[in-house]
């Protein structure tokens, strides 16, 4: 398909591009621990969007962000 259309391509490096400065930044500013591969991040990122579109179409786009950023940032523990 991205081959096909030019302006889904151009979304789609968009918001890849966007995806990378917040890995960028959530290293740069200390959010994910110290020594965290920024390709090991932004891998288990794009796992977190595709999961929640797929599996949660019924969220809103904030609830999802929200959701996404939550478990990224702070997992699924405790603490």
């Amino acid at each position: 398909m991205m081959q096909k259309d030019p302006a889904a391509r151009a979304r789609r490096e968009e918001q890849s591009a966007r995806l990378d400065a917040f890995i960028r930044r959530a290293l740069d500013e200390g959010y994910l621990r110290a020594g965290i591969d920024a390709a090991w991040a932004r891998t288990i990122l794009d796992e977190l969007v595709d999961t929640v579109a797929h599996r949660f179409p019924d969220l809103e786009p904030p609830q999802a962000a929200d959701l996404v950023a939550a478990t990224l940032l702070n997992g699924l523990g405790a603490t």
